[in-house]
């Protein structure tokens, strides 16, 4: 995945803290009030029938107003591709925008080096920090980027990254968009939604329910982004747990890696029983292959059942390794190679932030 080279960035990102910060964050919508109007016209919508989140999402992007900064474009667009420019000059570019204290285009360029990442965790760090400051319009704008339509410009292309950025935020105020997109046919961005209810219906006891409010420590082997309990209602919790034993049965190996993972951060007797199963999850990756005929396997959907079940005392063998072509034959009979598996995804489409070590 393409932002694996800034781990430590992710181990200190302001996820918890941010929404447990008392003083009122900016408003987004008003400062880029002037460019939100602007959203309508650039889609020759009327402007009753634009989602305000999309309208948000298209002016903070800065597709409705083009922004630059010391000279360094934010968008490219040929024809009818838009895409980020060069990492450097935006990095370049909000830095200028943040010495001359423009807050928006210094707002626009920071989105697009989480969104786009840099490959520099310092950078991408202050970048988050920067974005974060603007708590729940911050949310809005990356749901308005996750719901944006196919043909509006740039934001089709920013979709998974934009789900990724949400889930290290998850805030338990968006659940209904969770349990909306958990019916997505889009496997990626299902994933996310299932891994986002999971870390809203986390208890730090597997077996049950704990007292909300202990945060910040990683509750299993592979787990980045920081977690906590909310105050979740008996039937909110019979709620999630419905749509992720719903999520654990999905043809798509990525949605079942993150049903094992939101189930191990749930908990409860029912999750056990099925993490068991995933444990036993027959599709594989091949990471590498040697000379020889060595090949290195790993089981995605079995390391993260595996990973959760450690906190209910339980030690599943690891499945994975490399192995000569006889024993690869044995590991892998009767299960199915998912190396280049992308059904049910947008081709060309890449995520942003990484929230769990596995390769999904």
């Amino acid at each position: 995945m393409r932002f694996g080279t800034i781990l430590c960035l992710l181990t200190v990102m302001p996820s918890a803290a941010v929404r447990a910060n008392p003083a009122r964050p900016p408003d987004l919508e008003a400062l880029f009030r002037a460019e939100i109007e602007l959203a309508a016209h650039k889609l020759r919508l009327d402007p009753g029938k634009l989602d305000p989140k999309l309208a948000l999402a298209l002016a903070v992007a800065g597709v409705t107003w083009s922004p630059a900064s010391d000279g360094n474009l934010l968008i490219k667009q040929e024809g009818k591709n838009w895409t980020y420019s060069g990492w450097a000059g935006r990095w370049e570019g909000l830095l200028s925008a943040s010495a001359s204290a423009d807050a928006r285009t210094e707002f626009a360029f920071a989105l697009s080096l989480i969104l786009d990442p840099a490959p520099d965790a310092a950078k991408a760090r202050h970048a988050f920090g920067i974005v974060s400051r603007y708590g729940d319009g911050l949310d809005l704008a990356l749901m308005g980027i996750v719901g944006a339509p196919r043909n509006v410009p740039l934001l089709p292309s920013l979709q998974y990254a934009a789900a990724d950025a949400l889930v290290w935020r998850c805030d338990t105020r968006h659940t209904q968009f969770w349990l909306a997109l958990a019916d997505s046919g889009d496997s990626y961005l299902r994933s996310r939604a299932i891994v986002a209810i999971g870390l809203v219906a986390y208890s730090a006891n597997p077996a049950a329910s704990g007292a909300a409010g202990r945060t910040g420590h990683v509750p299993f082997e592979g787990l980045i982004v920081p977690v906590r309990e909310s105050p979740i209602s008996a039937a909110q919790r019979l709620m999630f747990k419905d749509v992720l034993i719903k999520a654990a049965d999905h043809r798509s190996y990525r949605v079942r890696a993150a049903a094992a993972l939101a189930l191990g951060l749930m908990g409860g007797d029912e999750a056990r029983d099925r993490l068991v199963r995933l444990a036993k999850d027959r599709t594989y990756i091949v990471t590498s292959a040697r000379s020889g005929g060595m090949r290195t396997i790993v089981f995605p959907v079995r390391d993260v059942a595996a990973a959760a079940l450690k906190r209910y005392g339980v030690i599943v063998r690891p499945s994975g390794g490399t192995f000569n072509d006889r024993d690869f034959r044995t590991a892998t009979r009767g299960c199915r190679d998912v190396t280049r598996d992308t059904s049910g995804m947008v081709r060309g489409l890449r995520g942003g932030l990484r929230f769990y070590e596995g390769l999904w």
